[in-house]
């Protein structure tokens, strides 16, 4: 379980992105299940070695995605 301090900075780093590149991001998560791009819903931040991930639901199936977005 991450801690508050990580899900703040993680938090922090998302918001330093702009916001229509962050709709973007949203709106381009790969589901295994439909095979297609679709938009993240219902999604938490959270801190990665690599940068942050949002973890959530397809928005077209439901099933659990992800995205990892970089440094």
């Amino acid at each position: 379980m991450m801690g508050g301090n990580e899900m703040d900075n993680a938090n922090k780093e998302w918001l330093k992105i702009p916001n229509e590149i962050r709709n973007q991001l949203i709106r381009n998560v790969w589901c295994a299940t439909c095979s297609d791009v679709v938009k993240i819903t219902n999604y938490v931040i959270q801190s990665h070695k690599l940068g942050i991930i949002l973890d959530g639901k397809c928005g077209t199936c439901g099933q659990e995605v992800s995205r990892i977005i970089e440094k």
